[in-house]
């Protein structure tokens, strides 16, 4: 840096070698650095800056030198001269030679901020009021979390689960119904759009001793139909042409002949279809609640809650009940629901007397997760199947069918294709058919003598209208041999008839099935393939 050409100012001398002068008692130090000035000096001349602050009583540790000044330039003088010149920045010096300069640059002071101090109650009760309230909150959550778990248990529990998919059966106005029973299908539609008019369409396999007939089905409480739609292999034509694809109305305004036999009238008609171990309709709001409150307050079935468990069917969650039906009280909502729709206790007696099967019989009951019954499987001595319930308020019901063949006219051609199918069995198959018969058949008189005290005589049995009037629900095929073709009951056993005897009390006489005159014991015999006589009799 150039010194300032300012004129009566001496000349700074910038040998490093040479240690400068005091100036007005600014001691050298030993660190001077000549690169770093100070432009604020007293005279305008570029001083050294000192790195540190110098006390005032310190005493300059080394004797004053002059400075030389060039000859064409005025000297300085001294304080003690009159004629001093006055430098141009009128400076003043102290009036205390003594007192020493301080060239320290000013601190930079932050201005202090005023602390507002913040009001607050005692630590201990702070935090403990602090740690009150956590409490409290906790408290809180934890309650009305726990108060959620039981509503939500209470929501779901399995009884108002079960009571709440059995609502929504009895508001149902149609599905369908997959059943399989020991390798035999059937598949019924339900319409009870009208539940005073139900419709019943149906395809289904008939068994008949061994042989397999598949049928379509189509009823209304006041006309049903049916057609074979595959026969057996044993049935030829002309036989087959008759029997194959032609609907048969068998039931004509409400009335049914004597002669069908309890296969046909399960195939189609609302009578026997609508009665069953869970129950399904389209019923007003109060009905209903009639027959949901019996089934929750009288235990219709019977569950343990801990028995309940969930499974996967058909890749969907549901819940399975493991229930024991008291069947008399199904039995009683049946008859109460057949009475809501119309029907009598003679209509729906054969299909009521039918869930006795169910007795000792172990039912397992799937809901949805959507609160629907959709499967039931029941597993006992007298019963064996599952049925799959689908397709709610979905379904479209069929056209009533057209035609002019009545039962009448086709029972001869029905009981011909039963005899030619079942003579095609093994013997051993169609003894078997036998046997089955003649004890449902015991069964069915033992029931009528416990209500009459008397047994029926061979011209009852062979009477249709005494039959339909006095055994309600009874199969009239079981008055024939499977391998026959005539209901009619033989006073002698005949290869191809039953046979059927009753002797009164004391066995003097001919009984007349009369309380003067009662029949008191009975016997029904069948021939067996090998000639052998099979006989179920009275205990």
């Amino acid at each position: 840096m150039q010194p300032n050409n300012t004129p009566n100012r001496p000349e700074i001398n910038y040998d490093r070698n040479r240690r400068p002068a005091s100036i007005d008692g600014m001691v050298a130090r030993r660190d001077y650095n000549p690169r770093v000035y100070r432009r604020d000096s007293m005279d305008g001349m570029q001083q050294p800056v000192s790195r540190r602050a110098i006390s005032p009583n310190v005493q300059p540790t080394s004797p004053v030198v002059q400075p030389t000044f060039p000859q064409n330039q005025t000297q300085l003088q001294t304080p003690a001269q009159t004629n001093v010149q006055q430098p141009d920045n009128s400076f003043q010096p102290p009036a205390n030679p003594s007192q020493k300069l301080d060239f320290t640059p000013p601190s930079k002071k932050r201005k202090k901020l005023v602390k507002i101090p913040r009001i607050r109650a005692p630590k201990l009760q702070h935090r403990t009021s602090r740690a009150l309230q956590i409490i409290a909150v906790t408290i809180i959550a934890l309650g009305a979390l726990s108060g959620l778990y039981v509503w939500y248990k209470n929501q779901n529990s399995p009884e108002k689960l079960f009571i709440a998919a059995y609502k929504k059966n009895l508001s149902t106005s149609n599905y369908l119904a997959y059943t399989n029973s020991g390798g035999l299908y059937s598949r019924i539609g339900y319409d009870f759009v009208n539940p005073k008019n139900p419709i019943i369409f149906s395809e289904q396999n008939i068994s008949s001793s061994g042989a397999v007939f598949t049928a379509e089905g189509y009823g209304t409480p006041k006309e049903t139909y049916i057609r074979y739609t595959k026969l057996p292999k044993a049935i030829q034509p002309p036989l087959s042409q008759a029997g194959l694809n032609t609907y048969v109305k068998i039931r004509s305004e409400g009335a049914l002949p004597s002669s069908v036999p309890a296969s046909i009238i399960k195939a189609s008609d609302p009578r026997y279809r609508i009665i069953g171990p869970i129950l399904f309709s389209n019923l007003d709001k109060a009905k209903a609640d009639q027959i949901q409150n019996y089934i929750k307050n009288n235990n219709v079935y019977k569950f343990d809650k801990k028995d309940v468990s969930t499974t996967k069917l058909n890749g969907k969650k549901v819940t399975v009940f493991n229930t024991k039906l008291d069947v008399t009280k199904v039995q009683l909502i049946n008859q109460s629901l057949a009475s809501m729709m119309g029907f009598t206790p003679a209509d729906v007696e054969g299909a009521i007397k039918s869930l006795d099967n169910y007795k000792d019989a172990n039912v397992k009951i799937y809901v949805s997760s959507d609160k629907r019954i959709v499967r039931l499987e029941a597993s006992g001595p007298r019963i064996n199947l599952s049925t799959d319930y689908y397709d709610f308020n979905k379904i479209a019901t069929p056209m009533e069918p057209e035609t002019k063949v009545l039962w009448q006219n086709f029972a001869t051609v029905h009981y011909q294709m039963q005899a030619v199918a079942t003579s095609a069995q093994p013997a051993s198959v169609v003894d078997n058919a036998r046997k089955t018969r003649l004890s449902a058949l015991h069964d069915k008189l033992i029931e009528y003598q416990k209500q009459t005290s008397s047994y029926p005589t061979l011209e009852n049995l062979n009477n249709p209208n005494w039959v339909s009037t006095n055994l309600i629900g009874f199969d009239v095929d079981l008055l024939r041999d499977p391998a026959g073709t005539s209901l009619t009951v033989q006073s002698s056993p005949t290869g191809s008839s039953l046979a059927y005897v009753t002797t009164p009390e004391m066995a003097t006489a001919k009984c007349t099935n009369t309380p003067d005159n009662p029949c008191a014991h009975f016997r029904v015999i069948s021939t067996l393939s090998n000639g052998k006589q099979y006989i179920a009799q009275d205990p």
